[in-house]
């Protein structure tokens, strides 16, 4: 059996399972089995223009698997909605959240010492004395999909769009992109016609 991997930045809209369910798919053809796998965002081009895209939902990965999504890629599908008058919801960022969305300094509260504060004590004052650590998993994420350890050699490589992330839970994560809640829907006939579809299909 010869197999062969695809790799692929970007693809057109309408692939319904994400790059995650794009990565599973495994065509066979003869001897010859195709692995895909997704680098990255996604450009629609002239895609969203087309009169058979009415809405466009995009979320993070969950479970214990998930990967992070880069804020670009979620920022780029947003623009190109908003240029083409396309409503677009961000479901949610996943497991993942990209350190540069949230308030200012949200993430301090990861970062503790190992000295549990008693009664009457400053749990400040001990995490400054004796030095905080991040307690979340975290890591650097790439605009081409890649991701290492923030000590790595080149993680904060310049042109790569590096950024830090904390895997925090879906929950916590939430789902405002840049402070803000997209939350877009197509008009109510062709919502009507969308649930429909769902109940019968």
């Amino acid at each position: 059996m010869i197999e062969r991997e695809f790799t692929h930045f970007g693809f057109c809209c309408g692939i319904g399972g994400g790059s995650a369910g794009f990565n599973d798919f495994r065509p066979s053809v003869g001897t010859m089995t195709a692995r895909w796998r997704c680098l990255g965002g996604i450009d629609t081009d002239t895609g969203l223009s087309n009169p058979g895209i009415d809405w466009v939902v995009v979320g993070g990965e969950s479970g214990p698997k998930a990967r992070p999504m880069h804020p670009d890629w979620t920022r780029s599908l947003r623009d190109q909605c908003a240029a083409a008058g396309v409503p677009f919801l961000l479901k949610q960022w996943g497991e993942w959240l990209p350190i540069d969305q949230g308030k200012p300094d949200w993430y301090d509260y990861l970062y503790r010492s190992r000295v549990v504060a008693k009664d009457g004590e400053s749990q400040t004052a001990l995490d400054d004395i004796h030095g905080r650590k991040c307690t979340a998993p975290e890591l650097c994420l790439r605009i081409d999909g890649e991701h290492t350890s923030l000590s790595a050699p080149g993680a904060f490589q310049a042109g790569k769009s590096p950024v830090q992330a904390f895997r925090i839970g879906r929950k916590a994560a939430g789902r405002l992109l840049d402070g803000r809640l997209h939350d877009e829907y197509p008009n109510h006939g062709r919502m009507a016609l969308f649930q429909e579809g769902r109940a019968h299909g």
